[in-house]
């Protein structure tokens, strides 16, 4: 679950293919949607990132200021989607994130995932989106620790590449990460952290076999 169209390849694009190559069916829920223009180009491209990374995109439609201020109309809305649909494993952007949205996005889940509510889901692990997880300054903030490892393939890093590429116009030059070359790059880094080519680093949050 994500706030924006790009968002689920920066930070999830190796789990999307791994899953599906294991056969399970990945959702991919887009929180936000404003009445602009960039908001209109990115929900177009989202359907064709969803045909070549095979997910099924969703949209709960909520507007900026939502999820930049958890009310409990934005805890319900999400509560009740989760609930009806009761996903094995949760993915969402980090509390340490820089994003408004995306640490917005953090804290209503957190509350729509109480254990004793309506959507209890079992597993719950958060990603870094490059160029927003990684902003953070560490002397104000709890900096993105990972405590979980996704080992992926040159094929599978090489195609969350190309699927960001769809999303042209949010696309920057290197060093930026938001490049071919910063998924690339990324990758390598949190392969090195677990002694990998490449991976997807996240912090569990619950797990419950």
């Amino acid at each position: 679950m994500v706030p924006h169209p790009d968002d689920e390849v920066l930070g999830f694009g190796g789990i999307i293919q791994k899953h599906i190559q294991k056969g399970n069916k990945v959702s991919v829920v887009f929180a936000e949607a404003s009445d602009c223009q960039r908001s209109h180009r990115q929900q177009t491209h989202t359907k064709e990132v969803a045909s070549f990374l095979e997910y099924t995109p969703f949209w709960l439609k909520m507007s900026p200021s939502d999820l930049t201020n958890p009310s409990q109309k934005t805890i319900t809305i999400l509560e009740e989607f989760l609930a009806n649909r009761l996903p094995d494993i949760l993915y969402l952007p980090s509390v340490s994130d820089t994003h408004q949205s995306h640490s917005g996005l953090f804290n209503t889940a957190r509350i729509a995932t109480r254990m004793y509510g309506k959507a209890p889901i079992k597993q719950i692990f958060c990603g870094e989106i490059p160029s927003s997880t990684d902003c953070s300054i560490t002397q104000l903030a709890r900096p993105f620790s990972p405590t979980h490892f996704e080992i992926l393939t040159q094929e599978q890093i090489e195609k969350k590449a190309n699927a960001l590429s769809i999303y042209a116009e949010e696309v920057r030059t290197f060093p930026h990460p938001r490049s071919k070359e910063g998924i690339i790059t990324y990758a390598k880094k949190r392969g090195m952290e677990c002694n990998n080519l490449y991976a997807e680093a996240f912090e569990c949050l619950r797990y419950i076999e």
